[in-house]
């Protein structure tokens, strides 16, 4: 299959100086090897504090239609950081899932991402213990209007218990480098429900190079390891996901999905790790110090299970950023998948962000 080359402009701005501290979010992609062009995000969030113990979020995209991503409202409950939030929000599963956009090495999340649930409608408590070297998080969520795990489409409700646990075992003297592990999991129940999983090329216009079937359950469960070295210039990131369903034509699907990178930082300032979050923080260069990262990415995701042949899509990714300062990054990604369908799948990427 041919190369795809694929251009993308993101620009977000600040409207106010203070909070609330609103963002307004435009991303155009053009996929020029097949005349394509993609809006791919127009997002625009509010976010801040209403008291010192209060905090917000919204946020929307009118990509695809008009939606709401982020709507919620969290409280601090005690002094050492534990927090209530309600709204609509990420559930804590998936280390990928829960890095930022802004804060990706790479143009698009792994193919093994597709596997981690995303937003949801729900409550969350979370907080820290040993100070600041581990992070706990548990929700209880609800979908009134989608039952199917994984695509949109059907009648029904999908109700989910999800946490999310983290613990950094080793700290260097001078707190530069660490090492983090995690683990997270989901019990899911879908009423009058489906699930079906769909993965493409790491690269949002190409086709889907993996799609499961549509099939009925009951029970979703999803399991999640990652792990991580945060150094001053290197940064090594893993994961692996399970998912199992109780079909309710009899017997069990299992899928699963892993992925690795690295990220070297050859120049400027090092890559950041948010401890509040347990996942990459945002780069941001010193005045007129651009940074430049080198990024390697390895990820499979298998939903094949017997008789059931939804693709195994292996791919290998590597992407160079140019951070020329804390609003402008330029991001050139080349990305070979090889699958059973299409055989090997080529995409050249390029990404230019600009943030105001």
């Amino acid at each position: 299959m041919g190369v795809r080359s694929v251009f993308l402009l993101g620009l977000a701005t600040p409207l106010l100086a203070q909070d609330p501290n609103p963002d307004f979010g435009l991303v155009l992609r053009l996929d020029r090897a097949d005349s394509i062009s993609e809006i791919r995000r127009l997002r625009m969030s509010w976010q801040g504090s209403l008291k010192q113990e209060m905090k917000y979020k919204l946020s929307g995209d009118v990509v695809g239609g008009a939606q709401i991503r982020d709507l919620w409202i969290q409280r601090e409950l005690t002094s050492n950081g534990t927090t209530l939030r309600v709204g609509r929000f990420k559930e804590p599963l998936g280390l990928e899932v829960l890095t930022s956009v802004r804060a990706l090495a790479f143009p698009e999340r792994s193919v093994a991402s597709s596997l981690a649930p995303g937003r949801n409608t729900g409550f969350l408590m979370a907080g820290h213990f040993l100070k600041t070297r581990g992070l706990w998080a548990a929700g209880v969520f609800y979908n009134p209007s989608a039952s199917v795990f994984g695509a949109e489409g059907t009648s029904g409700s999908e109700s989910a218990l999800t946490a999310r646990l983290t613990g950094i075992p080793w700290v260097s003297q001078d707190r530069g480098c660490l090492l983090q592990w995690g683990a997270a999991a989901s019990l899911r129940r879908l009423r009058g429900g489906a699930i079906q999983i769909a993965a493409k090329p790491e690269n949002n216009v190409a086709q889907n190079i993996a799609e499961g079937g549509l099939m009925t359950a009951g029970e979703v469960q999803i399991g999640q390891l990652e792990g991580a070295y945060v150094g001053r210039r290197l940064q090594v990131q893993a994961e692996w996901l399970t998912l199992g369903a109780a079909l309710d034509s009899g017997g069990r699907v299992n899928y699963q999905g892993w992925s690795t990178q690295a990220g070297w930082m050859l120049l400027g300032e090092d890559r950041p790790w948010s401890r509040e979050r347990g996942a990459p923080g945002l780069v941001v260069p010193a005045k007129g110090q651009p940074s430049l990262e080198l990024a390697g990415r390895l990820s499979s995701l298998d939903l094949n299970d017997g008789n059931l042949v939804g693709g195994s899509p292996d791919l290998r990714s590597v992407c160079l950023n140019w951070y020329w300062d804390e609003q402008t990054r330029l991001q050139a990604a080349w990305i070979l998948a090889d699958t059973e369908s299409a055989g090997e799948v080529r995409s050249a990427v390029l990404t230019l962000q600009l943030l105001f």
